[in-house]
């Protein structure tokens, strides 16, 4: 079982409860612990902006059966590719995605969003205005 604790700057009873909880652990295992700055993640709103607002549209528009094909060739165009080799064959694949290595911070997210349309629109891709993402119009 994973447990979460999201530690609030000045709130003593936030940081007893983890301390607590730690302490509470069986000391016949052996337990992970992994404390990391907490960074808010990427809205949902600008998940659907990338991909309902700027990759879906694209995709349609240059004849991609699969919005996810454009994204991974968007990444490779952006970030580079290796070579992995699987079955006796060698593919080319993203050196990053918008979630592998480490998913993208808001603002990482945010600037790979914007070089995307530059990208697509460099390529004659008409994207729709913000005004209609959630409309349909």
């Amino acid at each position: 079982m994973i447990h979460t604790f999201l530690l609030h700057p000045h709130n003593a009873e936030h940081r007893q409860s983890c301390h607590d909880y730690i302490k509470a652990l069986d000391d016949s295992k052996p337990w992970k612990v992994i404390v990391s700055e907490y960074v808010k993640d990427r809205s949902v709103e600008a998940n659907s902006a990338y991909w309902a607002g700027t990759i879906a549209p694209a995709a349609e528009q240059m004849g991609y059966e699969s919005a996810e094909d454009l994204h991974r060739a968007i990444c490779a165009e952006l970030y580079g590719v290796r070579r992995v080799a699987f079955a006796g064959k060698v593919y080319e694949v993203p050196n990053r995605t918008t979630t592998t290595p480490t998913t993208m911070s808001r603002k990482e997210f945010s600037d790979h969003t914007e070089r995307a349309a530059a990208l697509l629109t460099a390529q004659g891709v008409t994207l729709p205005s913000r005004d209609h993402w959630f409309t349909g119009t």
